[in-house]
């Protein structure tokens, strides 16, 4: 029998890999690849990296949001910066001036992933920005919260909720294939791939880029926030349209207080 070429090799491990309980794989057979697998990697000195990198040939792009805004506060940058990392994705802070308005500055949001994480990071972002703003305001108002102080409580709970949500999905990503423990912290290399094509397109695109530090202001808020984002019902994927396409989300936002 004639040696694997080495993609034919990357394809045998795949189909290995695709054998899981979950698919319905016998105990045995799940055995039997893992060792397979194992095989083929120290043969043909493969990673699983380079089993994955082939897989994924969805381009990066720029999505952009001129936001009619001179600034955003803290908080914003906080729930968005945190939505964007837990789905692959960017976030750059740029600006476009707006001619009628006496070409005062504004602020342009650019969101940069591969088109299908930007598309679910922009539904996902307005359905939770817009169900935590609800919990916010009704908690802020029980505690008694009203005017400035309802708006700082509202700030601090949805940045604190993004920080908890980013968490979970970061955990709930957490790939599991028929690999043994030792090497499952392979098994993300996909997302590691994701990334480090996001990250190359940042750097190309703006390579001055400086880095904005943003913490979270634990104050009033804050702990009702870790709590909402811990245990709000999370969405994976696109909803319909009712004709089988994916909804786009409108991009809106309206910020507490305004």
């Amino acid at each position: 029998m004639a040696e694997r070429s080495r993609e034919e090799a990357i394809e045998l491990i795949r189909q290995m890999m695709s054998l899981t309980f979950e698919k319905g794989a016998m105990p045995g057979e799940v055995e039997q690849a893992t060792k397979a697998v194992k095989r083929l990697l120290d043969k043909y000195q493969l990673s699983l990296l380079d089993v994955e990198s082939g897989r994924y040939k969805e381009a990066v792009e720029k999505s952009p949001w001129d936001v009619n805004a001179q600034k955003m506060p803290n908080w914003w940058w906080l729930f968005t910066t945190n939505l964007s990392v837990a789905y692959d994705c960017r976030v750059i802070q740029s600006s476009w001036r707006d001619l009628e308005d006496s070409f005062r500055r504004k602020i342009r949001v650019i969101i940069v992933g591969h088109s299908s994480d930007v598309e679910v990071f922009w539904y996902m972002h307005e359905t939770l920005y817009i169900r935590l703003l609800e919990m916010a305001v009704q908690e802020g108002k029980e505690q008694g919260y009203r005017g400035h102080g309802l708006n700082a409580f509202k700030g601090n709970y949805l940045a604190a909720a993004s920080y908890k949500i980013r968490e979970r999905i970061a955990e709930m990503r957490n790939p599991k294939t028929a690999v043994a423990e030792d090497r499952l912290s392979e098994t993300t290399s996909l997302i590691h791939i994701k990334q480090a094509a996001v990250e190359e397109f940042v750097n190309t695109e703006w390579p001055e880029l400086r880095h904005i530090s943003r913490d979270i202001n634990w104050g009033a808020g804050t702990q009702e926030g870790l709590a909402a984002g811990q245990n709000i019902e999370l969405i994976h994927g696109m909803p319909s349209n009712g004709n089988g396409e994916s909804a786009l989300p409108s991009k809106t936002l309206n910020l507490p207080g305004s």
